[in-house]
């Protein structure tokens, strides 16, 4: 068994490498080397836990239920589409994502060491390759201090943009966060607060408003509920209508200051958000016009800007991407989905602290970020690990 273990850990290692290089200016086929990676963790997940799918991993309903329609719908919009088989490609594609998820959601709950050995992987795969990028080429790197990124100052050494590397240090500082809460190791809190300001330097440098905004979230939301947990039940209602009334206090103050020093105009707010909105507003456009598209989608697509490629916009934007691609009932079943699993994480006192603030900040940055099912990407790919692991682990699990 000890060799299936090191095994998974071997594939996961490769998986993670991948990601990031896929992140690198490198004259290599990384999309090919990052598919191959993920094959090799299926079958590796397959092989490992063979007795396993047979006898014990068998989905809840809920879970079955979401497959079939989410398949059915993703092969009608499939057929619609002038674009069939990269759409079914893509859907495939998804599936296996979705296998990865589920037997890696059986694999990392049999305990607290398995979610810090996966969180180890993922932090010192980051590390290694955020340590090259800044270094691989000094002088590039050297030179942004003095040059402008669209009109700001961003360091990301040859990562291809700057929110690259801003979301995989969100994804090492979550995993810090996890890992610092896990273990009783002092020496190892230690080690993850000290990378933890490294990755959070990383970020900054970046320039990345928001994943930083993001990683805030999280922390705030994860001290929350950790304090909510710890409460009597007479004091959880009064800490909730607090928390509530300073969240709605907060919200109200900066989206005034937000509305009459930024969003004055139309123009101020697209600028703010780099042009996003605009793009948001065509798009949308595009998709309303035409009923079947706005049903079904335009057909499913694997690249980066997904089907958007086809009309000449791109999108910072995971749900209005999932949208033109696979319509408004198939965005519905996804937000069915994400609130199915956000009851179920709520009833488990563990997770509830760890898993339900990172599914939050991670929907919000999905809305800035082609991240809600762009499993291609590093932070979908981890976020979605973690909360499959809450939603199938136990009521009752403790660490």
């Amino acid at each position: 068994m000890n060799f299936n273990v090191n095994l998974i850990k071997g594939s996961y290692i490769i998986v993670f490498v991948t990601y990031m290089l896929d992140y690198l200016e490198l004259p290599i086929p990384t999309n090919i080397i990052k598919r191959c990676a993920l094959l090799l963790l299926l079958f590796t997940l397959l092989y490992t836990y063979r007795n396993e799918i047979r006898n014990k991993l068998i989905p809840k309903p809920k879970t079955i239920y979401f497959f079939i329609f989410f398949n059915i719908l993703g092969i009608v919009t499939s057929m619609l589409t002038s674009l069939t088989l990269p759409s079914l490609l893509t859907l495939i594609g998804l599936d296996i994502y979705f296998i990865v998820y589920f037997i890696s959601s059986y694999h990392l709950s049999i305990s607290k060491n398995s979610i810090i050995q996966y969180n180890n992987i993922v932090i010192f795969s980051i590390l290694v390759m955020c340590i090259f990028s800044f270094t691989f080429n000094l002088s590039l790197t050297v030179s942004q201090f003095s040059t402008q990124y669209y009109g700001r100052t961003r360091i990301y050494g040859i990562f291809q943009e700057p929110n690259l590397l801003a979301a995989v240090c969100f994804v090492a500082l979550v995993a810090n966060l996890i890992n610092f809460r896990l273990t009783n190791n002092k020496y190892k809190k230690i080690m993850y607060v000290a990378i933890s300001i490294l990755f959070l330097s990383f970020l900054i440098l970046s320039d990345s408003r928001g994943a930083l905004f993001n990683f805030i979230l999280f922390v705030v939301m994860h001290s929350l509920m950790s304090i909510y947990f710890k409460l009597s039940n007479k004091n959880k209602k009064k800490f909730t209508i607090i928390s509530l009334l300073t969240v709605i206090a907060f919200v109200a103050i900066v989206a005034f200051y937000i509305k009459n020093q930024i969003f004055s105009s139309f123009n101020n707010f697209n600028v703010f958000t780099s042009g996003r909105i605009g793009n948001w507003i065509y798009i949308f456009d595009a998709i309303y016009k035409n009923p079947v598209y706005f049903i079904f989608g335009k057909g499913l697509s694997s690249g980066d800007q997904g089907a958007l490629f086809h009309i000449g916009r791109t999108s910072d934007n995971g749900y209005l991407i999932w949208l033109f691609q696979a319509g408004i009932v198939s965005l519905i079943l996804v937000f069915v989905m994400i609130v199915n699993m956000f009851r179920n994480i709520m009833k488990k006192p563990f997770f509830s602290i760890i898993a339900l603030p990172l599914l939050i900040s991670f929907l919000v940055y999905a809305s800035i970020e082609n991240f809600l099912l762009s499993f291609g990407h590093i932070v979908p790919f981890y976020c979605w690990t973690i909360c499959f692991i809450a939603f199938h682990a136990k009521r009752n699990y403790l660490l």
